[in-house]
């Protein structure tokens, strides 16, 4: 009798745990839709996860002078090709994951962020191949762009909700 009251209280509160729940703190009955939903909102909020670690990554890359020495431009070229491969993961993650129709908002946001964090990534490799003033300026103002679009993603009452 003990043991099934702890495996009940077990379950109970890893369904607890385990349960989505809206704004006030009430569990979500999980139908089809709602969990579609869920499940993209997580999606969505890894990426924006990733495109924090890619802001980061570019930050560091981007944080070097003007001038930079040529040995190091080959540790920054590795640096960039992560941020590049890395962003271009989430882009295509972020495109060809289907949203329920309630969240196709939240997906364009999620793919304009992810594509601008693209292009950000792609102008630090090209200013990490070509390390001229003007590229540097370049990937600065795309980075701060992409910056901008994620962090109004974050805003959003869909990732923010929690």
């Amino acid at each position: 009798m003990v043991a099934l009251l702890v495996f009940l209280g077990c379950c109970y509160s890893l369904g607890s745990q385990l349960t989505p729940t809206d704004a006030t703190g009430r569990p979500l009955l999980l139908s089809p839709s709602v969990y579609r939903a869920e499940r993209y909102r997580r999606s969505a909020a890894e990426w924006v996860s990733r495109m924090e670690e890619v802001d980061r990554l570019l930050t560091g890359l981007l944080a070097q002078g003007e001038e930079i020495d040529p040995a190091r431009l080959y540790a920054l070229s590795r640096q960039a090709e992560v941020a590049v491969g890395e962003i271009t993961a989430v882009v295509r993650n972020a495109t060809f994951t289907p949203p329920p129709p309630a969240l196709m908002g939240l997906s364009e946001q999620v793919r304009a962020a992810a594509e601008a964090y693209l292009a950000a990534a792609r102008a630090a490799a090209r200013w990490v191949g070509a390390p001229e003033p003007e590229n540097r300026r370049a990937a600065l103002e795309t980075l701060r762009t992409a910056r901008g679009l994620r962090t109004e993603l974050q805003r959003s009452a869909w990732l923010n909700g929690r």
